[in-house]
């Protein structure tokens, strides 16, 4: 397949050369798979063929928030926010091909929730 472009944005998310960091503890990945230790391997390859063609490439810091322990929320004081059904993939090679996501292909779906602060909320933050 070939498509031609005068503009192309890649957006590899924490994969491009992919770093996991735990505390002091770093390798290289894409992501933990959920429930898992297993790891998604990083794109090496993407990375050193933008390399080569003369592309800068840099980290930005993600920033992932800290994880909440969900004991301690009140789940019937939120918005549920379900996922969508059929999951909509982020590849557009997936969707030409019809395919689900590979974790919604296996049932994996998280529905998400909503919450608001107030003001006893932002006197804390």
């Amino acid at each position: 397949i070939e498509i031609e472009s005068s503009t192309v944005v890649l957006t590899t998310g924490t994969f491009l050369r992919g770093v996991l960091m735990i505390g002091h503890e770093r390798y290289s990945g894409g992501r933990h798979l959920r429930d898992s230790e297993e790891v998604e391997p990083p794109s090496v390859g993407l990375a050193l063929t933008l390399e080569r063609f003369g592309f800068p490439l840099g980290r930005l810091k993600t920033g992932t928030p800290a994880r909440l322990d969900g004991r301690t929320i009140d789940w019937d004081a939120c918005n549920i926010q379900p996922s969508e059904r059929p999951a909509l993939p982020f590849s557009h090679l997936r969707q030409s091909r019809g395919e689900e996501p590979p974790l919604a292909a296996v049932g994996n779906l998280i529905d998400c929730y909503q919450t608001a602060t107030n003001e006893l909320t932002h006197k804390m933050v």
